[in-house]
């Protein structure tokens, strides 16, 4: 199990519209420790935010209603600065990756998940390099 190598456990949200990735995500993060809830809307996730506290969140880009990107902006004008926002979505061009580093998210991960690449970023302490978000499968 990837995430289990001397990572401490963290609470984290999966948004994500597919409740079959959203629970899959969420069991593999359980059972490498972490406390893990997943909803399926952007406006579900702001409400969990307030409750769970978490640490990371792993926000689809494209969700009914309210997207990643604006979960994303209405997150940060809340002054949750402190939350490791970390993209998850079928939209993988180079304009999709810097249109998710603008709206402050750590990393953006092409669908299906890389769960190695997501270990690693975490193993790495969630490090945003020289002020730019990680990049995985692309620029």
């Amino acid at each position: 199990m990837p995430f289990d190598v001397g990572l401490p456990s963290k609470r984290f949200l999966v948004v994500d519209d597919d409740r079959s990735s959203g629970s899959a995500l969420v069991s593999l993060l359980a059972m490498a420790g972490h406390r893990a809830v997943s909803c399926q809307d952007g406006w579900t996730a702001l409400d969990i935010v307030q409750t769970l506290d978490p640490e990371v969140a792993v926000l689809d880009l494209r969700l009914p209603g309210l997207d990643g990107f604006e979960v994303a902006k209405r997150l940060r004008s809340r002054g949750r600065n402190d939350l490791v926002l970390i993209a998850l979505s079928g939209l993988d061009r180079p304009s999709d990756r810097l249109r998710s580093r603008e709206a402050g998210f750590a990393l953006h991960l092409a669908k299906p998940l890389d769960i190695d690449a997501l270990a690693t970023f975490l193993q790495s302490g969630g490090a945003v390099r020289d002020g730019a978000p990680l990049a995985v499968n692309g620029v």
